[in-house]
């Protein structure tokens, strides 16, 4: 299991944008380069945030976000838990679950009842209560799954 005194790191908006993106660059994952960008043209929206798992060493272990609008342009449910990263010799350690109970921290105190999540995975969301409800198509014209927990 992962060290439970790893550090948090939240970013939201303007603030520390240049670790952010520090931390974006170096993962080679297509969502990091989308974090980025919204990151970059100042695009975050004052309710989402980026959170960021470092070791002692300020050494990146993974992150997540909190999107109003994600991959799925023109709909009518959110928000979104979005683009879960783990850096991969950290996988299969419960990393994924830590970052995911931020997330839903950070919703429940923006007084969301509902997050969803888009995924063309199949099965570690659902372990955390999340609740397949339909496919769709998203703005790169892949298919995905939407999911959904009641928080």
């Amino acid at each position: 299991m992962i060290d439970s005194n790893l550090n948090i790191t939240k970013y939201a908006n303007k603030q520390d944008k240049d670790t952010a993106m520090g931390f974006l660059s170096n993962v080679d994952w297509g969502a990091a380069k989308y974090l980025a960008k919204k990151i970059q043209k100042d695009q975050l929206k004052e309710d989402e945030k980026i959170i960021f798992l470092i070791d002692r060493k300020a050494q990146l272990i993974g992150f997540s976000s909190l999107l109003i609008v994600d991959i799925i342009s023109n709909v009518n449910y959110g928000p979104f838990l979005s683009t879960v990263y783990v850096e991969p010799i950290y996988r299969g350690q419960g990393v994924a679950y830590q970052l995911v109970n931020e997330i839903e921290d950070i919703a429940k105190a923006a007084d969301y009842a509902d997050l969803y999540a888009i995924t063309q995975h199949t099965g570690l969301y659902e372990k955390m209560d999340f609740e397949f409800l339909f496919t769709d198509t998203d703005d790169m014209d892949r298919p995905v799954r939407v999911l959904h927990k009641k928080l």
